[in-house]
């Protein structure tokens, strides 16, 4: 079975897109804050989007992944490669968790840092700045070059992202990961 991870900032549109994208491809979407939060009973983040326990719930969310895998589903993930800690650094998630999610591929989406601070404020009341976000969306990029560089697997960046660029994206994914199943 196949696991795609969509990655990308805050507010980028990971699910916005990612649900109607997976529907028209027959794949399950699902959020790692909703399977972390699923399999804890509990949220580890504030409205901030600091987070605690990151290394638990990475643990959490593969166990996930592994739960909604074992029930046969071809799954859309959206998530993030880095986080925010609870002290306001930001904190790569360890290459080791992607390599445990069996991902067969990674779409990263960007967009304009201002787009997603009006997205920030209109969506969680949350005032965050233009160069927060770029060094969010930086160091997100950066750690999934390195994390599927090094994973051998495709990563595919999309700039200012529709549903029918995620859409095309996805499947040319599927498409891949079939022609190396054969």
């Amino acid at each position: 079975m196949s696991v795609i991870f969509l990655a990308g900032a805050h507010s980028v549109g990971k699910t916005f897109l990612g649900k109607p994208a997976a529907e028209a491809l027959g794949l399950i979407h699902c959020s790692a804050s909703g399977l972390i939060r699923e399999e804890k009973g509990r949220v580890t983040w504030n409205a901030a989007k600091r987070v605690e326990e990151i290394d638990d719930n990475q643990k959490a969310l593969i166990r996930a992944i592994k739960r909604k895998l074992d029930d046969g589903h071809r799954l859309l993930i959206d998530g993030h490669f880095v986080l925010r800690d609870a002290s306001g650094a930001i904190a790569r998630i360890e290459v080791d968790v992607f390599d445990e999610m069996n991902l067969s591929g990674v779409v990263l989406l960007e967009e304009e840092p201002a787009v997603i601070v009006s997205r920030l404020r209109a969506r969680d009341g949350q005032a965050v700045s233009i160069s927060e976000v770029i060094e969010m969306a930086n160091a997100e990029r950066i750690h999934a070059q390195r994390a599927t560089t090094q994973l051998g697997i495709a990563l595919v960046s999309i700039r200012k992202p529709s549903l029918e660029m995620l859409t095309q994206s996805l499947a040319r994914l599927l498409a891949m990961q079939k022609g190396t199943q054969r």
